[in-house]
């Protein structure tokens, strides 16, 4: 289904398209034909160094002018670089050596180079840049409109040689520069760009096929040229990697990605690499052109990609991470210039930092929730596994807005660089007073907009999604996950969304992960909830309601819908949630329908988890953390583990583009007459038990009575039939919910009407819904 040389795939992807599109998408293939040569040119025969710098730059000049102003002109991206002791100092300040920073220019030095946050390629002390480090291929000197890397005759996924080619190792290099003085790092920054534009002929190779991959590589050039200036370069090198800087920065500015299917991140990244050009070689002819147009489109897009409550329209988290570093490039790049962004931007900034903060909780990392390939916009930090922890803190101290609260100061370390180590510690000073006033409990949240929901307390953290399939008509990296749900506990997440793995690499895998089977969702007759056209295009999608959400002192409960299987299967899934804040996880997911379906919810452990031996459905891992599961199901439906499953496949869980390990799923399964309701307990503790959780199937008239004991006391919650009718006595709604913690007077209910319960040690007559409003 993911094969995009399937004739099929192009009319739909053509199908996906405005006129509009089409027409300009035909008028930028007529303007490609015409550049068009039957060979590659070098760069002197398109372009002179001359003709690509202000007109004051007198030709004899030019190499010495360049080597001055690349050298003075060192700290106006990075302002925190211009005084190494002053940088020294307030990295020091916020917990950070330069030691990772220095141990990871000697690996890059040995030709080493980390890659989408958790693994190291190889690509040795004179890198070919045109060889993908996986399948040891090299890829052809094509013309970049001609390159088909879909579909790329056994090399495999071009987000490897991407990765390299994004230059990202160069900043590391400048860095240790800075810190150091050390020439040898200098000198092998700009060996790596003379290198580069010697073997990538302007407009042929992989190198110069995605408009983006040029942004990116732009900014990373920019940022370690600010670190070194001329340290390092040879007599003609400046007046060469300029000419570079000129025709990559006109080709990103010709090419960028405006249509209207698949406007997203990439246009972001594009606008910033502009910006960012423009700022840092002011003496670039088209430097004024590049900056105008890069901050017109980053105020632009911005705002048109990032809901009202901070959620980028991607429904992709690390992608939300990718977009915040793009706009704080954008941020640096506009004090380089000596100007300021709209205040519309610097508020969307600090919403977006705030929603990324909530999602992560006290993990300090978000869930993998849709795609994501470990892109960085730029790589200030070496702990990668901070990097949304770091995007976050760094984004509030630019917008204002108080620091997150699972932030550490060492997360800050981005922002010394970027804004400086004054800005940079000041902030920081405020962590101490903060944390001693913190609880230490993530903040229950609704971003209603954006469609998720937060659900936090004591030790307890999870994320529920409730929202769009993803942006625009293709909704290129959303997956297929209406009303899944991630839960944290004790700074570890618990159920776990399983990721993507691969884009191009292999199509079965690339299903598998966005599919609803690999989920916390149901499925309903092996369907999706929608319809995948290919590897970043979807066809029919569900959509997804929010019924209610609210949160109380001591529980937590969300309702919702979606229409995934309506047209398919007549079924409609319906999903609450209760909280319960010492420690448990009710979720009841009610389908709606008729007749005999096959039914799979699904339950997806993180890696580490393995079953423990015993009754029941128990889970652990090595270091003493446990989630038990209870399960209370119609005829029918049973639960099994599933664990690395091949066939299907099951069982699988990917941390980083291009891993994936086995890792327990408990999956309730069976063919069931509809209307019909799952009930599932998840208890995540560490240490011994201290929740125990009881279904009283025949304690409610028409519903279910769940009590749950613990350190606190005694919970009980009530949940109505679907659809019940009003009585004298009882409640109504769809999913009709009370919670009362008898021996207090802590009483909460969903469409409540004139209640009751006898036997119980407190009683209640219309009871307040404290609960939003259900559409």
């Amino acid at each position: 289904m993911s094969g995009t040389r399937d004739p099929r795939w192009r009319v739909r992807r053509l199908l996906a398209m405005s006129p509009a599109e089409v027409g300009l998408r035909l008028v930028r293939g007529a303007a490609n034909r015409s550049a068009r040569s039957g060979t590659p040119r070098a760069q002197s025969e398109m372009t002179s160094v001359d003709a690509v710098l202000i007109d004051r730059v007198a030709a004899e000049d030019v190499s010495w002018w360049l080597g001055q102003e690349l050298t003075v002109g060192r700290g106006r991206l990075l302002p925190g670089a211009r005084d190494a002791s002053t940088l020294a100092a307030g990295l020091s300040a916020i917990g950070v050596e330069p030691d990772a920073t220095m141990a990871a220019a000697e690996s890059i030095l040995e030709g080493n180079v980390n890659a989408f946050g958790w693994t190291t390629l190889e690509v040795g002390k004179n890198p070919d840049w045109l060889r993908d480090p996986v399948s040891g291929g090299a890829w052809p000197q094509t013309f970049w409109a001609d390159m088909d890397f879909r579909g790329a005759g056994g090399l495999g996924d071009p987000r490897y040689v991407w990765e390299v080619n994004r230059h990202h190792h160069l900043v590391t290099l400048g860095r240790a520069f800075a810190l150091s003085g050390e020439s040898r790092f200098a000198e092998r920054v700009w060996r790596d760009i003379v290198s580069w534009v010697e073997v990538n002929p302007p407009l042929f190779g992989i190198n110069w096929s995605s408009p983006l991959e040029v942004a990116i590589r732009l900014i990373s050039w920019g940022m370690a040229l600010d670190l070194v200036g001329a340290h390092g370069a040879r007599d003609d090198d400046a007046a060469l990697v300029t000419t570079s800087v000129s025709l990559q920065a006109d080709h990103v500015s010709d090419n960028l990605s405006v249509y209207a299917s698949s406007r997203n991140n990439h246009l972001i990244g594009e606008a910033a690499g502009l910006l960012v050009t423009g700022a840092k070689f002011p003496f670039l002819r088209s430097a004024d052109s590049y900056t105008s147009r890069g901050k017109v489109l980053l105020e632009r897009e911005l705002s048109a990609q990032v809901s009202a409550d901070g959620v980028t329209r991607e429904q992709a988290f690390q992608y939300q991470v990718f977009v915040l570093e793009f706009a704080l490039l954008g941020m640096a790049a506009a004090g380089a210039l000596g100007t300021s962004l709209a205040s519309s931007y610097v508020e969307t900034v600090g919403r977006m930092s705030g929603f990324l903060s909530a999602v992560s909780g006290i993990t300090g990392v978000p869930p993998s929730v849709g795609d994501g390939d470990g892109g960085r916009a730029f790589v200030l930090s070496d702990r990668a596994e901070r990097q949304a922890a770091s995007a976050a803190a760094v984004g509030a101290m630019a917008a204002g807005d108080d620091a997150p609260d699972a932030a550490e100061t060492s997360d800050l370390e981005p922002a010394v660089w970027l804004f400086g180590a004054e800005r940079t510690t000041e902030f920081a000073a405020g962590f101490a007073d903060r944390h001693a006033s913190d609880s230490g409990e993530s903040a229950p949240s609704c971003f209603a907009d954006g469609g998720y929901f937060v659900a936090a307390g004591d030790d307890q953290h999870g994320v529920i999604d409730c929202g769009p399939l993803g942006y625009l008509s293709i909704a290129a990296h959303g997956h297929a996950d209406c009303l899944s749900i991630a839960v944290a506990h004790g700074g570890h997440w618990v159920l776990v969304d399983p990721g993507t793995y691969c884009y191009h690499r292999d199509g079965s895998w690339r299903d598998h992960f966005r599919s609803t089977a690999a989920h916390n969702t149901v499925s309903v007759d092996g369907l999706s909830q929608s319809t995948m056209l290919g590897p970043f295009m979807w066809g029919r999608r569900a959509r997804a309601t929010q019924v209610a959400w609210a949160s109380a002192p001591w529980f937590g409960y969300f309702e919702g819908v979606h229409d995934g299987y309506v047209s398919a299967a007549g079924v409609k899934h319906r999903r609450s949630v209760v909280f319960g804040k010492c420690g448990y996880w009710l979720i009841v997911d009610h389908l709606e329908g008729s007749g005999r379906h096959q039914i799979d919810g699904s339950f997806q452990l993180a890696e580490g988890y393995s079953r423990l031996p015993g009754v029941g459905l128990l889970f652990g891992t090595a270091d003493g953390r446990r989630a038990e599961f209870r399960t209370w199901l119609p005829d029918g439906v049973s639960t099994g583990v599933f664990e690395g499953e091949e066939a299907g496949p099951c069982g699988w869980v990917s941390s980083g583009f291009g891993r994936k390990v086995a890792a327990p799923v408990v999956v309730e399964t069976g063919s069931v007459e509809l209307p019909a309701t799952l009930l599932t307990a998840v208890v995540p503790y560490a240490g011994e038990a201290a929740v125990d959780v009881r279904c009283l199937t025949d304690g409610w008239d028409g519903g279910t009575v769940i009590e749950v004991e613990h350190p606190s006391g005694r919970d009980v919650v009530m949940l109505g039939a679907p659809c019940s009718l009003a009585e004298e006595g009882r409640f109504t709604g769809t999913i009709g919910f009370i919670a009362e913690r008898p021996g207090g007077t802590t009483v909460a209910g969903l469409g409540v009407r004139e209640w009751t319960r006898a036997g119980s040690d407190v009683a209640h007559e219309r009871i307040a819904n404290i609960l939003s409003e259900r559409e």
